[in-house]
């Protein structure tokens, strides 16, 4: 029979009603106390919440009930909130196990790897991510951040180009570049990205310059 508490659940957490998504959460297990998945979403909204230590809790017990990827994936998000990094490797690592092909996994590894700046790790996970996913500009992004971080202003210009082509709205992507082209003298092409990336993000640069 369908669980009509974790469909209503699941709407408020989307709609960012947390007190009526916990409330609806509570309902579902009254009725399914084995349920993993009302677990699972109280997890998610403490994580959204902030409330990390409690988002780990839950998601534990969700995953007692049942080993499923995504929750690995969400207690390592806690985890790394928490700067346990290893622990959030570890999930990260079991919720790649479960579903191989997991790109966001990757993703946070690689994310991991460059808070402890292993640059050359985190462009390996990337690498990855970028077979399973070559359309996200975000890990096109981030692999160009990496290799301008070793120096390799070269090969960063070219992931940054893929990212920008993928999305060409992103500020970051032009202002990186502009750093990379700086690093290599052409200062021409530096300050055209530089003001691209302000035209981009103009409410941002505003708000600084005002010291809001």
């Amino acid at each position: 029979m369908k669980n009509l508490w974790n469909d209503i659940a699941y709407s408020k957490y989307k709609s960012r009603e947390f007190d009526e998504a916990i409330l609806a959460c509570q309902e579902s297990l009254k009725l399914y106390p084995n349920d993993s998945y009302p677990l699972f979403l109280k997890g998610c909204i403490n994580y959204e919440q902030q409330n990390y230590d409690l988002g780990i809790s839950y998601l534990s017990e969700a995953i007692q009930v049942n080993e499923f990827h995504q929750y690995f994936h969400e207690r390592g998000r806690c985890k790394f909130e928490l700067k346990d990094f290893e622990g959030a490797l570890n999930d990260f690592y079991r919720a790649i196990n479960l579903k191989e092909n997991n790109d966001l996994a990757y993703l946070w590894i690689a994310i991991i790897k460059e808070q402890q700046l292993d640059f050359e790790g985190a462009i390996d996970d990337l690498n990855i991510a970028i077979e399973i996913k070559p359309k996200d500009y975000l890990f096109w992004q981030m692999r160009g951040n990496c290799k301008e971080e070793l120096n390799n202003h070269v090969d960063a210009i070219k992931d940054l180009n893929q990212s920008i082509e993928l999305n060409p709205e992103d500020n970051y992507s032009f202002y990186l570049r502009a750093y990379c082209y700086f690093e290599l003298g052409d200062f021409e092409s530096a300050i055209d990205d530089l003001n691209k990336s302000i035209e981009l993000d103009q409410d941002n640069f505003n708000t600084e310059l005002r010291g809001e």
